[in-house]
């Protein structure tokens, strides 16, 4: 089979994958190595309220966008400091 030449050291599983990406012209490259990224939480300044979103909410899309910040206005919040991942969110704050 066309499909399996140059493959003869690989596990069956590992030759069923490859040859299900083949069928659907699906490149089988190596992916690339995972980069680790730091996050370090700041507390916010005197007088300021943090509110921090994670953007996680791909495919479970709720009620709960904007929650925070509808929350920080009933309670009277002045000056509120946003952390996002959200970039739908990030471009409606930038306008």
């Amino acid at each position: 089979m066309e499909a399996t030449r140059g493959m003869k050291n690989l596990s069956p599983k590992r030759l069923l994958d490859l040859q299900i990406l083949r069928t659907f012209d699906i490149p089988a490259g190596r992916s690339r190595p995972k980069i680790l990224v730091e996050i370090i939480w700041r507390k916010p300044a005197e007088g300021w309220f943090k509110l921090n979103v994670d953007g996680c909410e791909l495919g479970n899309p709720g009620h709960s966008r904007g929650v925070g910040i509808e929350i920080a206005k009933e309670k009277g919040v002045e000056r509120l400091w946003i952390e996002c991942d959200l970039i739908a969110v990030i471009e409606a704050i930038k306008g």
